[in-house]
């Protein structure tokens, strides 16, 4: 078992309490205990916090990283400002779903990213053809932090409207938006 104690640390417990100086056990990659002062444990790795703040991981709940996941998923920036968690699939826009192309049409138009940037880091890379398949990859990149989705309305309205009509056309037609009622179930089912 794997165990690291992080000591003398001001702790925030992230409930909005003043901070506190406390030791962290670690097991296994998971908070075990927090201590006032944790005891010796052998073969336990020590990390001296003394001056230096203790916190849970921070959320990012409107994270754009569809593509960056692919390409760099230790995903650093937000690693590196202690971010533990990270949510995609935000503005409408995922690559859960659709065609490279059509994945790469709609990032380049929304995110800002050049097209030519896009393709080189999704088109052939994309092996997945259906949301299960999408989170099944997602499960074998290495990621930095941990790393929820939505998927975006935009690839739905895609994958039912065709890319073209998905833009041009600003309403869905009824049968089209019954289609997509009828999708998104089966879409969520096949995740869970």
């Amino acid at each position: 078992m794997q165990t690291t104690i992080i000591r003398n640390g001001l702790y925030f417990d992230g409930l909005g309490n003043k901070g506190i100086k406390k030791d962290v056990v670690i097991k296994n990659n998971k908070i075990d205990a927090v201590l006032d002062v944790a005891p010796k444990i052998e073969n336990a790795t020590e990390i001296d916090a003394t001056n230096q703040w203790i916190m849970p991981g921070l959320l990012d709940i409107h994270a754009h990283y569809d593509a960056e996941v692919e390409v760099m998923p230790g995903l650093e920036e937000s690693v590196r400002h202690g971010v533990t968690t990270v949510v995609i699939g935000n503005c409408s826009l995922s690559a859960a779903l659709g065609k490279d192309t059509e994945i790469v049409d709609l990032f380049a138009r929304v995110e800002n990213i050049p097209a030519k940037v896009l393709s080189h880091w999704m088109l052939g890379n994309i092996k997945w053809k259906n949301v299960k398949e999408y989170y099944e990859h997602l499960d074998t990149v290495p990621v930095g932090p941990n790393v929820a989705t939505f998927l975006g309305h935009s690839n739905l309205r895609m994958h039912v409207m065709g890319l073209d009509r998905s833009f041009m056309q600003k309403n869905a037609s009824e049968e089209e938006l019954q289609q997509m009622e009828k999708l998104l179930p089966m879409l969520w089912k096949s995740v869970i």
